[in-house]
């Protein structure tokens, strides 16, 4: 099997909101002891962006996805799922300077739901998005034959 998720996939999920909440909360507590509360509002902005990227972008990433040849085996904390290309209905993708974040809908609900999402490895050569187009193709030749 290939693991056709990012690697960094933690870091984003579990790393990243920790080091934002952090930094936001002292940017904040550094304003409040400066008396500086015109800026007061900067990082509370931020505090709320952040959370919103963060429960609409990055939380229901899976963890790991892995290419097994003629499915995907997805892994989301402790549940795994092998997943079928005939059963996947729809796979979509948008890219974000390096990033792609990858959307497969399912014809059926199964253990992780109907709709599932992971981050592509980074793009740093047109290797990835081949990686994805094939993918994509893989997919809609299990379904037309199956």
């Amino acid at each position: 099997m290939r693991l056709i998720s990012s690697r960094q996939t933690f870091l984003y999920k579990r790393v990243f909101p920790i080091i934002w909440v952090v930094s936001m909360v002292a940017f904040l507590g550094g304003g409040i002891a400066s008396g500086a509360g015109v800026y007061l509002g900067v990082p509370v902005v931020l505090l709320v962006l952040g959370y919103l990227v963060h429960r609409f972008v990055i939380s229901d990433l899976a963890d790991r996805v892995f290419d097994s040849g003629d499915g995907l085996v997805v892994k989301r904390g402790d549940v795994e799922e092998r997943i079928a290309f005939s059963d996947i209905e729809n796979v979509r993708w948008w890219v974000y300077m390096t990033l792609a974040r990858v959307t497969v809908s399912l014809r059926d609900s199964g253990r992780i739901g109907r709709r599932f999402a992971f981050l592509a490895p980074a793009f740093s050569t047109s290797g990835e998005i081949r990686l994805l187009i094939d993918l994509a193709r893989r997919i809609d030749n299990a379904r037309t034959t199956g």
